[in-house]
């Protein structure tokens, strides 16, 4: 059978200096290590993880095709509006026309046109278009509907069975109401479902102030969900309202909803963290509840980079395909076109412990307001794939300027980012080749309709002389330095700093983070970044260096979250916005570490999410104070088994060196992953920049 690759001519020039190794970004085999990790440094082609797709590769670029392009999905992608019902029938708007009131439900049909989302990313290197993928559950042969309510829910309240403060109104399905305080409630379609693999769609609003909702699946029973208010399981399952009516809140009775997934839509945030200037807006995965909270899920993965807020009363629709190994959400803003794709790895059946369950929805807030579900959809299986697109040149290390041209599968469309995220259909579309005159990450995803998008490739290409730093920003961070790099939570570009926290008047409990935007080898390393702290007499909390991936996909049902990721978030100010990230490693710089006298000015190496609050080094006695707000110039070096670390002060020249012995990509899961910097302040204003960086292998 002969290849079904387009290919866009271009012209190539200059010349290859070095080939970098890239990997599979956001997704690891199941024995946590990076799919592309166990290859080293290989780059000849572009190769799916196991992870990935969970299909075999055809030599035509996609695995068979068997379509589909659900409803919900198709309607939330024309243009239009839908807006909030206060308790009667909802309207939805588009181009095309309106849809109103009506409930159409389906069993045992094959859909027959679409598109859906992709799962994880390859590393996208040379020009031979090959893909390829161990996994052997699911074959992803077809999505089979089971139902639909295209135009809402009128006349569904036998097929599905609300809980607590969720209603069915008219054609609206609501998890929350607008005349309650504290209220949380459920809703689920009551046959279970075979979840080894499944494509939904849905639309939603949330009223501006609402805590926040998950769509879950769930098999839980009378013993995982005991609770003295009354059965909250199975059809009748929900939790507490400041866990969205997922989770339990800390040191309470009512228990979270065990044996199960949820992917939250929060616009709260853990211990009320301030995100500057915009509401918080999150997702995430969480496993049987999640851990227990005081106040938010952690971590985080922010929704703000992408320009999505859940806050804003815009309607939104959710696009998911699980495939046996990957669980891949598009999200997209209706009213503004902004979309965000995320991938977790889970096995779900080892979470839920069953292969079949209830599916539905979760809602909590503690101020009334309404959470809305529009329309739903529904489907066992997911469509045949497509490959990934690959590149025409290499990525890696070049002395001048590139062309580069996209290739993918016949008949497909192309999308591609040069600014760190990855694409959706709301990325530039390509039509021709690409100008890469500075160092620039290219990713691509291939999309047809009848097809699962293809997972994204990556290419990262650095325009630079022979033996310069992969991350080379010893000038900071302006212009084209600020698409390497993703900032979430509070952490923003400010000139060329990069800025965590601020110190701007009323911004407190802030956490912010900011990663490269693809993963890095890890096995050695030298980086170099200079620091500067503002902190006031009275401030705690501080910042770290972070080496993390997303935890893969396991059987350990004690996993209670999937973190990590470009777009990762941890816990709490004291936590230093890295609490709670696994498969990691931090560095922390602590101004006050605890100390009675205020500055104790400390340092510690800590894993997978620690607490930083313990086996403090204190640098005061190397007359280093992290309190003086002097830049601070901060050296790693890294031979495989020891993290050796010298941080100078700048305006003093004050030193202090230490080490850790730590195998970093055993922690980590990988030979590759993300790195940054997070940091937390809590109620007294503090400021955490960074001022440069560069990371060399």
């Amino acid at each position: 059978m002969t290849s079904r690759y387009t290919s866009h001519s271009m012209l190539l020039t200059g010349t290859l200096i070095t080939t970098l190794s890239l990997t599979a970004c956001g997704s690891t085999g199941s024995s946590g290590t990076s799919a592309a990790a166990a290859g080293s440094s290989e780059t000849a082609t572009v190769v799916a993880s196991s992870k990935a797709s969970g299909l075999v590769q055809a030599s035509n670029g996609r695995q068979s095709r068997l379509p589909h392009w659900t409803s919900a999905w198709l309607a939330s992608n024309t243009a239009g509006t839908s807006t909030l019902s206060s308790g009667g029938s909802t309207t939805t708007t588009s181009s095309g026309g309106s849809s109103t009131s009506g409930t159409s439900s389906t069993s045992g049909t094959t859909a027959s046109s679409g598109s859906s989302t992709s799962s994880g990313s390859t590393t996208g290197t040379g020009t031979s278009g090959s893909s390829s993928s161990s996994a052997t559950t699911p074959s992803g042969s077809g999505a089979t509907l089971v139902f639909n309510y295209p135009n809402g829910f009128s006349g569904a309240s036998g097929q599905i069975n609300t809980a607590a403060s969720a209603t069915i109104q008219g054609s609206a399905l609501y998890v929350t109401n607008s005349s309650n305080t504290h209220q949380s409630g459920g809703a689920w379609y009551v046959q279970q479902q075979d979840i080894r693999s499944f494509t939904t769609d849905f639309t939603f609003q949330m009223a501006p102030g609402v805590f926040g909702f998950t769509f879950c699946i769930q098999n839980s029973n009378s013993t995982t969900n005991y609770s003295p208010y009354g059965m909250n399981y199975g059809i009748y399952a929900y939790a507490d309202a400041n866990g969205l009516g997922y989770a339990a809140y800390a040191n309470q009775p009512k228990t979270a909803i065990a044996n199960s997934i949820a992917i939250k839509f929060d616009t709260t945030s853990d211990n009320g963290a301030n995100y500057v200037g915009a509401t918080p807006s999150s997702t995430g995965l969480y496993i049987n509840g999640g851990p227990a909270m005081l106040g938010g899920f952690i971590p985080e993965n922010d929704l703000l980079p992408a320009g999505i807020n859940l806050g804003s009363g815009h309607p939104f629709a959710a696009h998911i395909v699980y495939d046996g190994n990957l669980l891949t959400m598009v999200l997209k803003d209706t009213s503004t076109g902004a979309q965000a794709r995320m991938s977790w790895p889970v096995d779900i059946p080892a979470a839920i412990g069953s292969s079949a369950a209830w599916i539905g929805f979760t809602g909590g807030t503690v101020t009334p307001g309404i959470t809305q579900i529009n329309t739903w959809d529904f489907y066992e299986g997911y469509a045949s794939q497509l490959a990934s697109p690959t590149f025409s040149v290499t990525p890696g290390q070049y002395a001048s300027a590139q062309t580069v041209s996209l290739n993918g599968p016949a008949g497909a469309t192309l999308y591609y980012t040069t600014n760190g995220k990855a694409p959706t259909t709301s990325s530039a579309k390509y039509s021709g080749p690409i100008s890469v005159s500075s160092t620039e990450i290219v990713q691509a995803i291939a999309v047809e309709s009848g097809y699962t998008d293809s997972a994204v490739a990556v290419g990262n290409y650095q325009i630079a002389a022979a033996q310069t730093p992969l991350i080379n920003l010893p000038n900071g961070f302006s212009g084209s330095a600020q698409n390497l790099i993703i900032p979430v939570g509070t952490a923003q570009f400010n000139g060329s700093n990069l800025q965590l926290t601020t110190t701007s008047a009323g911004q407190q409990q802030q956490l912010g983070a900011a990663w490269y935007a693809v993963p890095v080898n890890v096995q050695s390393f030298t980086t170099t970044f200079t620091l500067q702290m503002t902190p006031s007499i009275n401030a705690t909390n501080g910042m770290t260096f972070v080496i993390q991936n997303q935890n893969p996909a396991s059987t350990d049902s004690s996993n209670l979250y999937v973190g990590g990721g470009p777009y990762a978030l941890g816990s709490g100010a004291a936590g230093f916005g890295y609490q709670g990230l696994l498969n990691s490693v931090a560095i922390k710089f602590d101004p006050w570490a605890g100390s009675t006298n205020g500055n104790l000015s400390a340092t510690g190496l800590y894993l997978n999410g620690a607490t930083p609050d313990t086996a403090n080094l204190s640098m005061i006695p190397s007359g280093l104070s992290l309190w003086s707000g002097n830049p601070y110039s901060v050296t790693m070096t890294y031979n495989g088994t020891t993290l050796s670390m010298t941080i100078t002060d700048t305006v003093t020249h004050a030193t202090y060196s230490t080490s850790w012995n730590v195998d970093i990509p055993a922690t980590v899961g990988g030979n590759t992953a993300y790195i940054g910097f997070t940091a937390g302040m809590g109620y007294v204003s503090a400021g955490y920049n960074v001022q440069s960086w560069t990371y060399k292998n």
